[in-house]
């Protein structure tokens, strides 16, 4: 892959901007080891190799496709845990979340289709 000599590529761009996102810092390790699992964010897309997901609080996060699960797909909620680098630790999908959301969003989606 080439790229401008000049430029980092996005890839090397991407993690710097997900551990600030999550407030994460490579400056700073943490006091305590952190829980099995650091995050919840929802898988919104996949775009090439990189999966676009979002926290409760909205916060955009990209991560490669390959530190996801094989069998995550968009809609799914995922608890992640990142090391102190920022690389992926341990992904999982969390399946009862994740069937709780759906079901939420199909009630709604009813109501708004019914009237109600």
């Amino acid at each position: 892959m080439s790229h401008h000599p000049n430029r980092f590529p996005l890839y090397a761009i991407f993690p710097l901007v997900t551990l600030a996102a999550l407030g994460l810092s490579l400056a700073s390790p943490q006091a305590e080891p952190p829980s099995a699992f650091d995050h919840v964010l929802v898988l919104d897309r996949i775009e090439g190799d990189w999966a676009v997901l979002y926290s409760e609080l909205d916060t955009c996060v990209h991560l490669p496709v390959e530190d996801l699960p094989a069998l995550a797909r968009e809609g799914d909620i995922l608890r992640i845990a990142f090391d102190e680098e920022g690389k992926v630790r341990t992904a999982e999908i969390d399946w009862v979340e994740t069937r709780i959301a759906l079901e939420r969003n199909r009630s709604l989606l009813q109501r708004l289709i019914s009237g109600d």
